[in-house]
Parts: C-alpha cells; structure tokens; sequence
C-alpha cells in the first residue's frame, strides 16, 4: 500500500534525521584508534625485547649446548663398550656372581689376581693374570697349580647341567709362568688361560 500525504508541509509529519557532520566523526574514530594503536604498539615493543632476550640466551646457551653433546658422544664411547660386555656377560651360561665366590674363595694365600678377562667370542675363553709368592713351606708353582685347578672345576661347575660330575672336562687350561725377583721377595707372574672346549 502507498501512502500519501495530501496534508500541507506545515501539518504533514516531518522525518527527524539525525545528521552528524563528517569533521566530527572521524574525530571519534581517531580519539578511538589511537589508544588502539599506542597500546598494540607498546605491547610489540615488550614482546620484541623478551624476544631478543631469549635470543641472547639461546645464543648463550650454544657453546654448552655444544659441549654438552661433545660429553654424551663421549659417554657413549666409554660406556657402550662395557655395557656391550656387560650383556654378552648375561648372555653365557654361567652365574657369574657364583663364579666370582669361587675365585675370590679358590684364592690361596700368597696369592693375588691382576686381571680377569673374558673373551667377545662365542665360546668362553677366561684369562686370569696375577702374582704369587711362597707362603709357608709352599712353593709359589704349587699355590698357582692348587688355584688352577680349583678355579677350573669351579667353571666346570657352572657351565652347561652345572654339575661337574657330569660335565666332564668342559675346559682346557694354559699357564704360563715367570719368576720376578723383587727387593724384598721373589715373585712369580702367571697367566692362566681358559678356553671352552668345541
């Protein structure tokens, strides 16, 4: 429907129209934008200064960041090799906490162990070095021979049905021997060696 007013200006409804000039709406938006703008401005500068803060730090940290890697490669070095022989321990038929009671126990007087070694092969080869010297009336030779043949039925022991009775001769042993004269004593070298028969 369309309506029209027949009334005279005077009496005819008039439309109100709020007009607000153009000066002073863009100084509303202005007096609205700037602290807009200054606070957005001050936070990126904050947030720009705790970020060359953290650079300087993360620069800092490099050189450490570097010896600390350089000091795990070395760890790594030194360490992978014995847990390695640590495993292929675990690995054998032996119970190695018993074995070493029985060194430590087959020990006789005058008696000393040097080194103990074990071999990366698959069969167990032990090599035993130490020093002996007379005790009592007893020669060194056959201190060093009673240890031999303690430590050999106490590996023989514990390999394969761990009864040496029914073991056999699981083992072959070497010795070598050299006599050390010393300032006090006479002192004889040996190497005992073990080699797991095939």
């Amino acid at each position: 429907m369309i309506r029209i007013n027949l009334l005279p200006e005077e009496f005819a409804e008039k439309k109100t129209v709020l007009s607000l000039p153009l000066k002073e709406i863009s100084v509303i938006l202005l007096a609205l934008m700037v602290p807009v703008w200054l606070y957005v401005t001050y936070h990126g500068r904050v947030i720009r200064r705790e970020l060359d803060g953290v650079t300087a730090e993360l620069s800092g940290l490099s050189p450490e960041l570097v010896k600390a890697d350089q000091l795990l490669k070395e760890m790594n070095q030194r360490f992978l090799p014995r847990k390695a022989f640590f495993d292929k321990l675990s690995n054998l038929e032996l119970e190695w906490d018993r074995v070493m009671d029985s060194i430590s126990s087959a020990l006789p007087p005058g008696v000393w162990l040097t080194a103990l070694t074990f071999s990366e092969s698959p069969e167990l080869d032990v090599r035993l070095e130490g020093l002996a010297r007379p005790y009592n009336t007893r020669s060194s030779a056959s201190l060093i021979g009673d240890f031999v043949t303690l430590i050999k039925k106490s590996l023989e022991a514990y390999v394969g049905s761990g009864n040496p009775a029914q073991a056999g001769s699981v083992f072959r042993s070497e010795t070598f021997t050299q006599q050390r004269d010393t300032e006090s004593q006479q002192l004889t070298e040996f190497i005992v060696e073990f080699r797991k028969k095939s």
